[in-house]
């Protein structure tokens, strides 16, 4: 069984689950996951691509990651291009449905209400 850690969260149970799933599993330096309980809010971290890259890399076991990713990507252009290098990746994933992965523009504003189903999916794709 898993251990749940009660009372210490704001979080909603399923954005805590995958808060956990990103950062112990995979280690992610997810910072602000409370942004993520805000449907209609923005999730700044998630805006680069980087950690969406970083996710995508050890889901789906990209030998020598994703190519052509900016690390410290200083513009609007670079980080779309993150945000589609790693959405590119998964649309080869026939679980992923295609709706989640054209939504680059909306990551890179840092729409919840977007980066929330997406890493919900991808939960449930790859968690079980």
């Amino acid at each position: 069984g898993k251990v749940r850690r009660r009372g210490s969260s704001q979080l909603g149970d399923d954005i805590e689950d995958i808060a956990h799933w990103l950062q112990e599993v995979h280690r992610l330096p997810i910072r602000n996951p409370e942004h993520l309980t805000n449907p209609s809010g923005v999730a700044p971290e998630w805006v680069d691509g980087t950690l969406l890259c970083a996710l995508v890399e050890r889901l789906e076991h990209c030998r020598g990651g994703i190519v052509g990713v900016h690390p410290k990507p200083r513009t609007k252009a670079a980080c779309l291009f993150n945000v589609r290098a790693a959405l590119g990746v998964l649309q080869e994933n026939p679980r992923m449905p295609p709706h989640l992965l054209w939504s680059e523009r909306d990551i890179v504003a840092g729409k919840v209400s977007v980066i929330l189903p997406l890493l919900t999916q991808l939960y449930r794709v790859f968690h079980g």
